[in-house]
């Protein structure tokens, strides 16, 4: 049985008809069709009250979390393409909602802020490279 042309044209017709209704979200966002994919939103890693940005992407061969009398600690380090100034306010203000207190900013080739709360104390430690921003953060359980 032989196809003749006019139904070759319809398959395809019908085909790229199917594809063009099905295209991805992205295309119609793209195209201007539809709503926008919403922001990556800020996530909670190993410690569940320190917030991190969706810019920075965890590096787990370097980081390390262990659990002393049943709070996490350790350390965990990211890195992004997000400017220190802008990390420096996320993390001063998702903190602070966190119950955390900033007891010291100390501005070198890096940057450290320092935070507390009745039993833990946390470091985060913000320097550039050539390509990227690293970010280091400490939680460390404090005997009373």
């Amino acid at each position: 049985m032989r196809m003749g042309l006019r139904t070759w044209v319809g398959l395809v017709a019908v085909i790229g008809v199917i594809f063009m209704l099905t295209a991805c979200e992205s295309t119609k966002h793209a195209l201007g069709i539809g709503e926008p994919p919403p922001p990556p939103a800020p996530r909670y890693y190993d410690f569940p009250d320190v917030l991190v940005p969706p810019e920075l992407d965890l590096d787990t061969k370097g980081s390390v979390v262990y659990e002393v009398g049943g709070t996490k600690a350790g350390v965990l380090f990211f890195s992004g393409r997000v400017e220190v100034e802008s990390l420096s306010e996320f993390f001063r203000k998702s903190m602070q909602r966190d119950g955390w207190s900033l007891v010291s900013s100390v501005r070198f080739n890096r940057l450290l802020l320092s935070f507390v709360k009745a039993d833990r104390a946390c470091q985060i430690l913000i320097w550039e490279k050539p390509l990227t921003t690293e970010v280091e953060i400490q939680l460390l359980p404090i005997k009373k």
